[in-house]
């Protein structure tokens, strides 16, 4: 970025209000918050885990209200909410209260974190959640932008989910996934502090600062390759043609929010082929499913040879910065949403007289040239502040001038991030006290472009396709098979 950014600074915004510590959503937590608000809840998400257990419903209660407590003094943005005018007239800005004492987090808990005693499945709950609009009002007029959730997936009486259902702006796909990490791990590990004993009152000090200021500040090369990549970014959404897509006979949404969730999971054998091939011909699994899914849509929506000059899809393109964030930042608790749009296009005419696998790695080859291209810039991390500061988003705006092209994100391993037992270090012969086996994931969906999530789990790579109702289930049906058809190939002799 060229120039430095706004750091938290404390302020009383009323003559009756306490002092609160704010600063503006900056890169792509302010892209997030207004696409949020001008787009009917589009960065809206819902995602979890489903573990067993043998601690009892009520204590496991108990223990979420604590652990989110103490999530509240290490990463404590889950407790902030938004207020427009403060650093701008139209847009919104952090505003965190800290808290006073170990009542009022406890309080703030309770009012966070709801057991479902009924046993409901996690496909229905993740319906149920991402139909609903945040923030959540409470009866003072409170708003949360987060809400925790533990619900019973069936009538195993030692299996749980738990839940989060929160805004992009506050956490995207890897931060999700730590905070689920550290909640499993402040209720499964003995010894911590008391929540009672942290110094409430400092945890502002844990405020995330923005991307800029997390990565060392403005770039020195800025000027050197800065503009390039700026004007890289522009140039990609002015191509003489837009992006191919599937076929889709409305853009009505009869119901917004209202979901079509399909998921393929390979085996573990399929998995384990898929990435030793990968590994073998230098390919990631965003590459391959990025082309996976530009094939399957030329495949169930064939372009005539008339026309492939200049036909291509956009795919994919969002990175998360979390794992390039200096060593001084703790990453794991650095909640705040943390990505950049790098957009590619898989372009269709190199790919004409091609077929199966040799069709897949010409694809895979175009995705990588262009991922390669975007990270090999070490100004990347700064892009989507840069493009905030220049030209704030106030209109609403999709990330494709296509109205059915297709969204692609690889959320990458999950034990990455999340150990498949809680505590982690459990000994031999010794029960852990969580054994986690699935994860759930679910976006609010407003717009008639469908969405792509892949991720790995206990050696099983999973492939989830989301869409509004504007679509047939025929057609989602017919393209994930597609896609997974497709990813078949690159183990293929």
């Amino acid at each position: 970025m060229s120039e430095a950014e706004p750091q938290w600074e404390k302020r009383i915004l009323s003559p009756q209000a306490t002092e609160v510590y704010t600063r503006p959503l900056l890169a792509s937590e302010h892209w997030c918050d207004q696409t949020m608000l001008l787009m009917d809840g589009i960065s809206q998400f819902a995602s979890g885990v489903q573990f067993t257990t043998s601690i009892p419903k009520d204590e496991l209660e108990a223990r979420v209200k604590e652990a989110v407590s103490r999530l509240r003094f290490e990463c404590p943005l889950v407790g902030a909410t938004f207020e427009a005018g403060v650093h701008d007239p139209d847009l919104r800005s952090w505003i965190y209260a800290p808290v006073e004492n170990v009542e009022q987090v406890r309080s703030w808990a309770d009012k966070m974190v709801y057991y479902l005693s009924d046993s409901i499945d996690p496909a229905s709950f993740l319906q149920v959640l991402v139909e609903k609009k945040i923030p959540y009002t409470l009866a003072d007029g409170t708003e949360q932008y987060l809400r925790v959730f533990v619900t019973r997936p069936d009538g195993t009486l030692n299996t749980f989910c738990l839940f989060l259902h929160t805004s992009h702006a506050i956490m995207d796909a890897k931060p999700s996934l730590n905070v689920l990490s550290l909640l499993l791990e402040y209720m499964s590990t003995p010894g911590l502090v008391d929540v009672a004993d942290l110094p409430w009152g400092t945890e502002h000090k844990n405020l995330p600062p923005g991307v800029v200021t997390a990565t060392g500040g403005p770039h020195k090369d800025w000027e050197v390759h800065g503009p390039a990549m700026l004007e890289k970014f522009q140039a990609f959404f002015v191509k003489p043609k837009p992006s191919h897509s599937l076929a889709c006979d409305t853009l009505e949404l009869r119901n917004p929010g209202k979901l079509q969730r399909f998921v393929v999971t390979f085996t573990a054998q399929e998995s384990a082929k898929i990435a030793q091939a990968l590994k073998t011909l230098g390919f990631t699994f965003s590459e391959l499913i990025d082309a996976a899914t530009a094939l399957a849509t030329l495949e169930l929506n064939p372009i005539p040879d008339n026309e492939l000059e200049g036909a291509h899809i956009d795919v994919g393109g969002l990175i998360a910065i979390n794992d390039r964030l200096p060593p001084n930042i703790d990453r794991r608790r650095h909640i705040v949403s943390c990505m950049v749009n790098a957009p590619l296009a898989i372009y269709y005419a190199p790919l004409a007289k091609l077929m199966g696998k040799p069709r897949l790695l010409a694809a895979m080859k175009q995705a990588k040239e262009q991922y390669d291209d975007w990270l090999a810039n070490p100004c990347l991390p700064h892009l989507a502040a840069e493009l905030a500061r220049l030209a704030p988003m106030k209109t609403a705006s999709p990330p494709s001038r296509s109205p059915f092209a297709t969204n692609v994100t690889n959320v990458g391993r999950v034990e990455n991030y999340i150990a498949p037992v809680w505590p982690r270090d459990v000994k031999p012969g010794e029960a852990p006290v969580f054994r986690v086996e699935q994860m759930h994931l679910a976006c609010r969906l407003t717009w008639p472009m469908p969405g792509i999530h892949a991720w790995s789990m206990q050696g099983k790579l999973s492939i989830q396709l989301q869409a509004a109702d504007n679509w047939k289930e025929d057609v989602l049906r017919n393209f994930v098979n597609e896609v997974t058809r497709q990813i078949s190939f690159v183990a293929a002799e």
